[in-house]
C-alpha cells in the first residue's frame, strides 16, 4: 500500500482526535511505510556519498535485525518531527 504524506497527516489527525491529541499514541503501523522509505533513502544517499553499494539492495543478504533497527530509528525521527509540527500548530 502506498500512501501520500497528506494521507498520513489525515490519518494521524483522525487518530489524534480519537486519542485525545497525543501523538505518541498513534499506532506505529501507520508510520512504518514512511519510516522505511526514510531509512532507505538516507542509507542509499549515505552509501552513494561514500562510494558504497546500497545496503538495502536485494543483492545483499537480508539482516532482519539491522532493517528493524533502521526502521525504528527512522520511525522515532518521524514521530519527533510530527510532534514538533503539531506543537507549533503547523500541519500544512
Amino acid at each position: 500500500m502506498r500512501l501520500h504524506p497528506r494521507d498520513l497527516r489525515s490519518q494521524t489527525l483522525v487518530l489524534l482526535d480519537r486519542e485525545g491529541g497525543d501523538v505518541a499514541r498513534v499506532a506505529d503501523e501507520a508510520w512504518i511505510p514512511f519510516a522505511e522509505a526514510l531509512a532507505r533513502g538516507f542509507d542509499r544517499e549515505d552509501a552513494a556519498q561514500r562510494g558504497e553499494t546500497d545496503p538495502w539492495s536485494p543483492e545483499f543478504p537480508v539482516d532482519p535485525d539491522w532493517q528493524t533497527a533502521r526502521r525504528h530509528c527512522a520511525l522515532q525521527g518521524l514521530k519527533e518531527a510530527f510532534e514538533r509540527l503539531m506543537e507549533n500548530g503547523r500541519t500544512e
